[in-house]
């Protein structure tokens, strides 16, 4: 059962001001946000400290009404670790609901260790949903580094989506 109150927020992008909603008790009526809803776009934030960076995970909503995600989404690098390809582990932090008006956005943040792999594409998974996005991974985020799955204290993951 999915929770949902709406309070009002502001997200500016690009200099244009996109209303987004934080969701929180009573309930909504508004649909959930299918991968088919959304765009992709990975944005640079800033260096966090020493060799650890951090970038946005950008979820759009593309279509003409208004719709809910909550969680995180699942994060994957193609053409890098062991296999190829390397799923981002979560953080340890609660998602909470975020209501989408058309063209509002969620963001995850990604941070992540510089390394010696850079990726050649980020391929997201919305929460509650099996159909990736894609986009290429952005020069600008540089290499990184990817570490083995099960590692208790990765230097790569991927936090909640928030409005």
């Amino acid at each position: 059962m999915r929770f949902r109150t709406v309070a009002s927020a502001v997200l500016v992008a690009a200099g244009a001001v996109v209303p987004c909603m934080a969701v929180g008790q009573a309930q909504a009526q508004e649909p959930w946000c299918g991968a088919s809803w959304l765009g992709l776009t990975v944005e640079p934030v800033g260096q966090s400290s020493g060799s650890q960076r951090t970038a946005s995970i950008v979820l759009t909503n593309l279509s003409r009404e208004s719709c809910v995600l909550q969680g995180f989404p699942g994060v994957d690098l193609a053409a890098v670790g062991d296999n190829g390809r390397a799923a981002l582990p979560r953080t340890n932090e609660q998602g909470q609901p975020v209501l989408l008006p058309p063209g509002g956005q969620a963001k995850s943040t990604l941070t992540y260790a510089t390394g010696t792999d850079t990726p050649t594409e980020i391929i997201v998974t919305p929460p509650d949903s099996t159909t990736q996005l894609h986009a290429v991974w952005p020069t600008a985020l540089g290499s990184i580094m990817v570490w083995p799955e099960g590692a208790t204290h990765p230097g790569t993951y991927i936090g909640p989506l928030r409005g």
